[in-house]
């Protein structure tokens, strides 16, 4: 079975009456994908995306959707980039004013690893926390 992959973009405007809009923003689209994951920035005022797959490629790539100009901008971070992978997970972290991803799956590796996003820097860091 083949899975379809969509690149529409939607935002509720009345959630009492159940309404949506269909948006069209400008700037650099992200490619269709699933298993990606999504922050919100209050700063920023607009969220990020960070990874996904495709059915055929695996993606690091990172982009912000600025809500108010209704566009999406490709970031080019540096630091230490992230490998590209899929069903990772993201948190937002108002303290670091950035987001964290941890862990997530490409066709051959399961990963255990933590990264930081820094907004500001748009610089990418690999942690290594203690503990066990």
């Amino acid at each position: 079975m083949k899975l379809l992959f969509f690149s529409s973009f939607w935002r509720l405007i009345a959630a009492q009456a159940n309404e949506w809009e269909a948006l069209s923003p400008t700037g650099s689209i992200p490619s269709a994908r699933r298993a990606h994951t999504a922050v919100w920035s209050d700063v920023a005022n607009g969220f990020y995306i960070f990874g996904g797959y495709d059915d055929t490629n695996y993606f690091n790539d990172l982009y912000l959707y600025k809500r108010e100009a209704n566009e999406w901008e490709e970031l080019s971070p540096n630091g230490s980039i992230p490998s590209a992978r899929c069903v990772h997970t993201a948190v937002w972290s108002n303290v670091a004013n950035g987001f964290y991803i941890f862990a997530g799956y490409d066709v051959t590796n399961y990963f255990n690893d933590l990264y930081l996003y820094k907004r500001e820097a748009n610089e990418w860091e690999e942690l290594s926390p203690n503990g066990s």
